[in-house]
């Protein structure tokens, strides 16, 4: 059986000032009424309004759903799908960062399927049209990836869902939206967004293909995250920076993340900690033990940090200097050091389970032996 290990079925609009375009985008996909998906941040950065006005000028009804909330809460998703069917909305368009991104992609899919948006965790969706995102941050990538994190806040756990059957019809890149955001916020987006190039480089199911565009993306974030964080207002970086940001989300659907955002989602749940951040946190222990069993491309990722070989180098020690280099990196970008966790052995142990059994860790390149990972764990914790 073939199996295609390269797809990318989005329409993607970029470009300056390409946010101009929505009312006329919608109006030739033939829809009428869309239902706006946003946090309270869009609204009062005038975003919001700048779409309605076009929308209004293609003769394209809406409806505003502005109840985004940080790492979604399942319970907002169910909420808005149960609006947006009840308004008879004909698409969705999530306007925002990956938590927008998300919730549109959510709903979207109960917009076609019966049930509550968790409940497609662990069974197969309907196929789901009529999605458009419109990314605002350039880390998560949701705009191209497969996939929609969701809060279930009564277990307190992150829940992946997977999303081939509910991708975006178009995703609108204007780089102009993303001059607005603040320092951590671009720090901690990008951050996220090296992270699912790394771990898509390193998946076991990566390829000649993907390999090919994570060495590019890596590359790309290394060298243009420190400019805009120090040139906010400089749109060649910019507009780069969310390139790589939806390419990366790509990789998550052509090769996948693994045990580092296995990681990330289990502390990030755990200690309510920024993903971008908690990504960052576990990245440099994660560099150490890939060292390992992909040597070649650990080696290649400290290279695009700086790192100079001598070509004499152990295995240990190739590891050891990529991850210092990394970490030399985000200190230099001002990441702040992880919090300090007094954890007990039986809570350490429940943590190391619960990573195990995280959907995107059958995708690490070695075996998740649960002693192993817990000694991950323990040292990134330390």
């Amino acid at each position: 059986m073939v199996t295609d290990t390269f797809v990318q079925s989005v329409k993607v609009v970029t470009g300056r000032g390409s946010l101009q375009r929505i009312g006329e985008l919608l109006e030739k996909a033939g829809y009428q009424k869309a239902f706006l998906v946003f946090d309270e941040f869009m609204k009062q950065s005038g975003v919001i309004e700048k779409i309605t006005q076009k929308l209004q000028e293609h003769k394209i009804a809406f409806v505003e759903y502005g109840e985004v909330l940080p790492d979604p809460p399942s319970e907002i998703i169910d909420k808005g799908a149960f609006l947006c069917k009840e308004s008879g909305c004909d698409c969705v368009v999530a306007i925002g960062g990956g938590s927008s991104i998300d919730t549109g992609k959510g709903i979207n899919v109960l917009r076609f399927n019966e049930g509550q948006i968790l409940d497609y965790a662990a069974k197969n969706m309907k196929p789901c049209a009529g999605l458009i995102v419109v990314p605002t941050t350039a880390g998560t990538g949701s705009e191209l990836s497969n996939g929609a994190i969701i809060t279930d806040s009564k277990n307190n756990v992150k829940a992946p869902i997977l999303c081939f059957n509910n991708m975006p019809e178009y995703a609108l890149l204007d780089p102009e939206l993303t001059v607005g955001m603040p320092y951590q916020l671009t720090l901690m987006t990008g951050l996220d967004a090296f992270s699912h190039a790394v771990e898509s480089y390193t998946s076991k199911n990566a390829n000649p293909m993907t390999d090919f565009i994570c060495e590019k993306a890596m590359q790309t974030v290394i060298e243009n995250l420190p400019i805009v964080l120090v040139q906010p207002q400089n749109l060649a970086a910019r507009e780069k920076m969310q390139c790589a940001a939806s390419i990366g989300g790509w990789m998550l659907y052509s090769a996948s993340a693994h045990i580092g955002h296995s990681m990330a989602h289990v502390l990030g749940a755990q200690f309510h900690l920024v993903h971008g951040a908690a990504c960052a946190y576990v990245l440099p222990t994660l560099l150490s033990k890939l060292a390992t069993v992909s040597t070649e491309k650990i080696k290649y990722v400290g290279q695009l940090l700086g790192v100079i070989y001598s070509g004499n180098e152990t295995t240990a020690e190739i590891g050891h200097r990529v991850s210092n280099a990394f970490q030399q990196y985000v200190q230099q970008l001002g990441l702040p050091p992880m919090p300090s966790y007094e954890i007990s052995q039986a809570e350490l142990t429940l943590l190391t389970q619960k990573i195990v059994q995280e959907p995107l860790a059958i995708f690490s390149p070695f075996p998740l032996e649960e002693n192993e990972v817990q000694a991950l764990l323990a040292e990134i914790l330390q």
